[in-house]
């Protein structure tokens, strides 16, 4: 908490320091944070539109890094931004006449056609002084735009200074409590919850909401996250902001499984496994023809199983002790007939494990299989911006109309989760497929990196996928798309929030680099939208095909 207290105190400082040497107002630099929810892949991205910026009658506009309009500079055409970048830094941006000149910190940009240009420069030289009066040192670099191009016959000039700042308080901040000893017991109360693998750790399990924890100990940093012991050696973390804390601070009983009740409804098969209390679970694929369940702080006392007897997806379900307080159920699965799974507790606290089968494919069409196309972003939600001020949102919505349109042709059902420039939370985004019944879900993006890294050898597009059975489709489309000779960037396994969903193949798609003057351009061709919903369209046909040929060898 002190080390929080510090923060803000920094940043106020900062702000001050900014306002009283360089502007009356200044916006926050935003490049640097990374977006949460498993959707960081790009930072240096807006959430709003970019105000204007132009100097000389709009001859030079600055899309990234921005500071505020320049009537709140110091001079006309400079920007202030919190924070002193990397030793080398891209910018990009568009200027009005593409056959002009542009330099940056005198070195010359190239300028694509259509008038976006992208940079990759060294930062300029950090200046530091002290503050009179205060407790802190001010450090400050600049970076200096130039640009010269014609108009109508008339000479364009324009110059745009960036200035970097930061603060560096004499007096360090003080430590913050550390991890001290905290046993108590913790209820679940945010659906979308998660368990790291340690702190700082990647996501790890997904406990649903009503889950019931017991910590060891609390880690009160700038963040308070609670250490959760499961199985025998195995630790999860979870953040103060997703959990209850309980007045019954006793360890919970170990509980006993007696019973594993399946059953049969259609393309679901659910298991039925009754607990005496909420407790934490994990599913994983370790094959493809297995799917495994752990339930922790459980024994086994499993003398019948309820086999689900006529079930496509489920061959066999088998119960193990895999330690002294660990029990798992193993369903052994046909692969042609698996599309995900979902697990949540019932109103009596049972878990309640759902395995969905995959629609039948009785042709080589797409008919009877429902698609959930998820432009990505909208709204308030602006996400990368183009050179020439193209936002992702926009590119995301109109590739999704175009691959609708390529996979309805083919005979699918097609859902989007937005037709309009709306603002969609992500855990949305997933309630609205899952209720849906979509049997895959299709994110589509458009890509930009990270400040500080070199951008000029990433092109073209990514596929990302999170489980095991969503690897096929992921990699069908990588497959299609590269394959037409679009340029490839990694079929990539990646903990995103529209990868994630178990309940069936998700992926999600990054078809261009929209921070790229040259993709950018293309992103505006309605013929080059039309290619990649093509590449799109035969990638799930091959993924279904495949699929189709797995479920016709295991049935005959």
């Amino acid at each position: 908490m002190q080390a929080t207290a510090g923060l803000l105190r920094g940043a106020g400082l900062l702000l001050t320091i900014i306002s009283g040497i360089l502007l009356s107002g200044c916006a926050a630099w935003r490049g640097l944070s990374p977006r949460e929810e498993g959707l960081d892949r790009i930072a240096g991205t807006w959430r709003e539109p970019p105000a204007a910026a132009d100097t000389s009658a709009g001859a030079l506009t600055v899309i990234y890094p921005r500071g505020p309009a320049p009537d709140t500079a110091l001079a006309p055409g400079d920007s202030v931004i919190a924070g002193i970048p990397p030793d080398s830094l891209f910018l990009l941006g568009h200027v009005a006449d593409p056959t002009g000149a542009l330099e940056i910190n005198g070195v010359s940009v190239p300028i694509h056609p259509g008038g976006g240009w992208l940079a990759w420069v060294a930062r300029g030289p950090v200046e530091e002084r002290a503050l009179a009066g205060d407790s802190a040192r001010v450090r400050t670099s600049a970076v200096t735009i130039r640009y010269r191009g014609a108009s109508h016959g008339q000479e364009l000039r324009a110059a745009r200074r960036i200035v970097f700042a930061d603060t560096i308080p004499h007096a360090e901040p003080a430590a913050p409590p550390g991890f001290v000893t905290n046993r108590t017991r913790l209820a679940v109360i945010d659906p979308d919850a998660k368990l790291r693998c340690g702190w700082p750790g990647t996501y790890d399990m997904f406990p649903p909401a009503g889950t019931l924890l017991y910590a060891t100990g609390v880690d009160s940093g700038a963040r308070v996250v609670w250490k959760v012991p499961l199985g025998d050696g195995e630790i999860g973390w979870i953040e103060d902001r997703y959990v209850r804390v309980l007045d019954d601070d006793t360890p919970p009983p170990v509980q006993v499984i007696d019973r594993v009740i399946g059953e049969v409804d259609r393309r679901e098969t659910r298991v039925r496994i009754p607990l005496a209390h909420r407790a934490p679970f994990r599913v994983a694929r370790p094959a493809d023809d297995r799917l495994e369940l752990t339930v922790y702080g459980a024994v086994s006392w499993t003398d019948l199983i309820v086999q689900p007897h006529g079930s496509r997806v489920v061959d066999e379900l088998r119960w193990s002790q895999v330690d002294s307080t660990t029990w798992r159920l193993t369903a052994f699965v046909n692969a042609g007939w698996f599309q995900g799974w979902s697990a949540e507790f019932d109103d009596r606290g049972w878990l309640v494990w759902t395995i969905h089968a995959a629609p039948e494919i009785r042709r080589r069409s797409l008919s009877g299989v429902r698609v959930v196309v998820d432009p990505g972003h909208g709204g308030a939600d602006y996400s990368a911006i183009g050179p020439t001020g193209l936002p992702e949102k926009t590119a995301n919505l109109r590739l999704a109309e175009a691959v609708a349109a390529e996979l309805e042709d083919a005979g699918a059902t097609v859902i989007p989760t937005r037709t309009a420039d709306t603002t969609l939370a992500l855990a949305d985004r997933v309630a609205f497929a899952r209720a849906q019944r979509a049997d895959i879900l299709l994110s589509l993006h458009h890509n930009a990196l990270a400040q500080g890294v070199r951008p000029f050898a990433r092109h073209g597009a990514s596929v990302h996928y999170y489980h095991r059975h969503a690897k096929p489709l992921a990699a069908a489309l990588y497959e299609a798309i590269t394959g037409a000779g679009w340029p490839g960037d990694g079929l990539r396994y990646q903990d995103l929030a529209l990868a994630r969903p178990s309940f069936c193949p998700a992926v999600l798609v990054e078809a261009a680099f929209i921070m790229h003057p040259g993709e950018e351009a293309l992103l505006r061709r309605e013929s080059f939208r039309r290619d990649v919903a093509r590449w799109i369209r035969e990638g799930v046909e091959e993924y279904v095909r495949r699929m189709r040929a797995v479920q016709r060898e295991r049935d005959e």
